[in-house]
């Protein structure tokens, strides 16, 4: 697997042989014993509720999701329980999703044909340039 990406992104030998040596690496590392997973405080919770008018979410070092409000949920992964950045080994990852998640894709392409709809077009500030507006 590691081969066919540093194909796709021409990677020279050197490249190549550090990417070997990052996953490695990450492969032996484990949480210290008695270190707590990350976890979003009780008051960012009551933030992100507070927001109710526009989709939030809290993302951890490694990119996990550690809280949504009920937009974000939507928005990101309406496919998964809401609860699932409550159960650490479960947490959905924000990488993850917008590469590989079917819903996410979905949704992300939906709001560009909306936003390109409501758009007289594309301009220099039009945040979908290059998707297409099909369906």
């Amino acid at each position: 697997m590691l081969d066919a990406i540093a194909g796709a992104l021409r990677l020279d030998e050197s490249e190549r042989r550090y990417l070997h040596d990052l996953v490695r690496a990450d492969r032996g590392r484990t949480r210290e014993p008695g270190t707590a997973p990350e976890r979003a405080t009780e008051a960012t919770v009551q933030l992100l509720d507070g927001l109710a008018d526009v989709p939030a979410i809290v993302l951890g070092r490694r990119s996990d999701v550690l809280a949504w409000n009920r937009l974000g949920h939507a928005l990101f992964a309406g496919d998964l329980g809401r609860g699932a950045p409550d159960l650490p080994a479960q947490r959905p990852n924000m990488a993850r999703l917008v590469f590989l998640d079917s819903h996410t894709r979905e949704a992300s392409s939906a709001a560009c044909r909306a936003a390109a709809r409501n758009e007289a077009g594309p301009g220099p500030a039009f945040p979908c340039r290059g998707v297409e507006l099909g369906g």
